[in-house]
């Protein structure tokens, strides 16, 4: 065996070890950028349900404020809420 082809070999296989060594970092580095995209969202969805769930209880508590007016303008006893809703009266309590 000749110096050249030894050192043929040697180059080739310090180039197969370093194109191994670059399949393994761009599928980590893929696997990341994949994961973060996945991450981003689903909290950009939970978001937007955090949203309508809060448009939603807004509304529903107004909802309930114009019904307990309604009762409260025909004498009808209105029922306090439930400690759950923290829907506070105008005297401070629930």
């Amino acid at each position: 065996m000749t110096g050249s082809v030894l050192l043929a070999i040697i180059i080739s296989a310090i180039g197969a070890i370093f194109t191994g060594i670059g399949v393994v970092v761009r599928s980590y580095k893929t696997a990341d950028v994949d994961s973060i995209t996945n991450l981003k969202m689903r909290v950009t969805n939970q978001d937007r349900q955090i949203g309508k769930l809060d448009n939603w209880k807004l509304s529903a508590r107004h909802y309930i404020a114009i019904l307990r007016g309604e009762l409260a303008d025909r004498n009808i006893p209105v029922p306090p809420p439930p400690p759950e809703l923290e829907i506070h009266t105008a005297g401070g309590g629930p």
